[in-house]
């Protein structure tokens, strides 16, 4: 009978030790979990970030040459004197040269283009 009583109360803190080593475990997995959500859901929000720009890029429309006739900016007329010159990220906006001196780097250059206002300050941020 000793001998089983012993052998029972090891058994326990055997089982003790156990169930504390599973619960520490059980914790360190959970660091690990909510670790990898934060991490996706960080990554869906920079996914959905470049998406939108992705569209944007997509939808770009230049503005055809016989629909530009003023500067976007100080509504000059073009002539042949005062030339037209387009925004190289959106292709949108349209500006004589001395409304278009910002340069930036672009998606599509490597080399710092002509860009409007707006894409000036989406692409220096």
């Amino acid at each position: 009978m000793q001998l089983s009583c012993s052998l029972c109360f090891h058994r326990c803190i055997a089982n003790d030790d156990e169930i504390q080593l599973l619960r520490k475990k059980a914790g360190e997995l959970k660091e690990k979990l909510d670790e990898a959500e934060s991490a996706m859901v960080e990554l869906s929000r920079v996914n959905q970030s470049l998406q939108v720009t992705h569209i944007r890029n997509q939808s770009r429309r230049w503005t055809p040459d016989k629909d530009a006739l003023e500067c976007s900016n100080c509504s000059r007329q073009f002539s042949v004197v005062i030339r037209r010159h387009h925004c190289r990220k959106c292709g949108y906006e349209v500006f004589c040269a001395e409304c278009s001196a910002k340069q930036a780097s672009t998606p599509f250059s490597r080399k710092p283009v002509r860009v409007c206002d707006a894409c000036y300050k989406d692409l220096t941020g």
